[in-house]
């Protein structure tokens, strides 16, 4: 009498375990075992990112030891953890997945280097850019309208973000693909808005402040805008206004008369007073004669 045992049989293709044929207990009569089409290494490309041929040794991570898959040898079609041998580099490419006619990719490094150009002037902001790659990230402050950035052993068909920061608040972001030509370039066109306070006689007022977010702006003129913008407050003295930026001008009137009163505004304001008299004499008129019965009128010429 056999013993009831968990026996486990391993097809091994290649030297590689490939396929486990579990047994309760010792086998009687003849087990099949149904292989599907295997996978020679000649079918098997290895490319770059650009989709150009390369020449490496490939080899798979089974269970901690790193088998090679030479010429003339087969494989069981499924997903391996894979590696590359390039310029005597061993490059682990990750859990890929290998089937008849199947590629796999190997990334290639370069010094890429990143012209960076800023449209316009961002007034009284202190700008800096961020640069995030890899993982990691680093600012760089700007003197100026152009910037020169450098990320060693980047990988082709990475990505870079960009981000342009005034004050710490965003005003630009960008995703940067790595290509095979160095140097990229990238224009920053930060979004800008035109301030316009004024009080009742359209008197610029040189103390209104704009704020957007963490940014506060003093007086009118073109400030940066954060990203994704829409709301501001006008601040003047205890008055607040709140105003839609999403148009490129803020034309705000302020019920005040903060601005310079000049001749011109003396004027305005006198014939404005004059006005009110006269209007007020006239409906005074108006009731008087009213109250007497009779049908007399003031004509005014």
């Amino acid at each position: 009498m056999n013993p009831i045992l968990s026996r486990a049989l391993y097809v091994t293709i290649s030297g590689i375990k490939t396929i486990g044929i579990y047994l309760n207990s010792i086998p009687t009569s003849t087990v099949t075992v149904s292989l599907p089409p295997l996978v020679p290494r000649s079918e098997i490309s290895i490319i770059d990112e650009a989709g150009n041929p390369l020449n490496a040794l490939i080899y798979l991570n089974i269970n901690g030891t790193l088998i090679p898959l030479i010429n003339g040898s087969c494989i069981y079609p499924g997903t391996y953890d894979v590696y590359a041998l390039i310029n005597g580099e061993l490059m682990n490419l990750g859990p890929s997945t290998i089937y008849q006619g199947s590629s796999l990719k190997v990334p290639i490094f370069t010094n890429y280097t990143l012209n960076i150009t800023i449209l316009g002037k961002c007034p009284d902001l202190n700008l800096e850019l961020l640069i995030k790659y890899d993982g990691n990230q680093y600012a760089i402050p700007l003197s100026g309208n152009n910037q020169v950035v450098s990320i060693p052993n980047a990988v082709i068909g990475g990505q870079v973000q960009v981000e342009l920061l005034g004050n710490g608040s965003l005003l630009y972001q960008r995703e940067i693909t790595i290509n095979g030509s160095s140097p990229g370039s990238l224009v920053i066109n930060p979004r800008m808005i035109s301030f316009t306070p004024v009080d009742l006689l359209n008197n610029a007022l040189p103390n209104a402040v704009l704020n957007i977010g963490s940014l506060y702006y003093v007086g009118p003129g073109r400030y940066c805008v954060p990203v994704n913008s829409s709301i501001g407050m006008v601040i003047y003295g205890s008055d607040v206004y709140v105003v839609n930026i999403t148009s490129n001008n803020v034309y705000v009137r302020v019920w005040t008369f903060g601005g310079a009163l000049g001749i011109k505004s003396l004027l305005i304001i006198l014939g404005l007073l004059t006005l009110l008299i006269i209007i007020a004499s006239i409906i005074k008129g108006g009731l008087s004669n009213g109250g007497s019965g009779g049908d007399e009128y003031v004509i005014i010429k």
